[in-house]
């Protein structure tokens, strides 16, 4: 892969993925909001905690 190419990808995957995911999971509401969209899967434990 190209230099600028593979430049071009990680600059967008942490635009489009990783900073929007990781500010979400920062705050309870954002796990909560993760969780109902199934992007991530919560144990029942710390769904009862959530709640």
């Amino acid at each position: 892969m190209e230099e600028t190419k593979r430049k071009d990808f990680l600059d967008n995957l942490f635009k489009e993925f990783i900073v929007p995911f990781t500010t979400k999971a920062l705050s309870r509401s954002g796990i909560i909001q993760l969780a109902k969209v199934g992007e991530v899967t919560l144990l029942a434990a710390v769904e009862e905690e959530l709640a």
